[in-house]
């Protein structure tokens, strides 16, 4: 093989190695995961108590987990860009390149989100759904997907 046909193999197998370390890192950090969640379940089946005790539990309830949540309220979707550039990239090393050209175009800001001013009750919900009626589940299933 030449000299070339070498450099080009050596660079493959870095890469195929580099790969290969990632894909095994995430398996370690999944199994790591499903050992501890096997190890709570294998807990919870013999009936042993977790040790956090600051929940309130009826009795014959057990905790199978517990975790902590962050509340965050965006105020406005995603910002992009419209327009587009004219030019070309010239490599200088590897992974490094030098662009010469212009960019056409500018940001839209993404759109203003609202919520609600107060927590809506029971009551309140009824009163706004009557004008969907008979397609209430409908369009609370609408609602829902548009959250996921």
């Amino acid at each position: 093989m030449g000299f070339f046909a070498d450099l080009k193999t050596k660079r493959e197998a870095k890469k195929a190695q580099r790969i290969y370390q990632l894909e095994l890192a995430e398996w370690d950090r999944e199994n790591k995961v499903l050992a501890q969640a096997l190890e709570i379940f294998e807990g919870a089946a013999k009936g042993d108590e977790p040790d956090d005790t600051s929940l309130v539990q009826k009795k014959g309830e057990l905790v199978l987990w517990v975790g902590n949540g962050i509340y965050h309220e965006a105020g406005r979707t995603p910002s992009r860009y419209v327009g587009g550039s004219t030019g070309f990239s010239i490599p200088v090393v590897a992974g490094i390149r030098f662009r010469v050209g212009s960019f056409k175009g500018q940001v839209v800001p993404g759109e203003k989100m609202y919520s609600l001013k107060k927590e809506l009750t029971v009551n309140d919900l009824e009163k706004k759904g009557e004008k969907f009626r008979p397609y209430r589940s409908v369009v609370a299933w609408y609602c829902w997907r548009a959250l996921n």
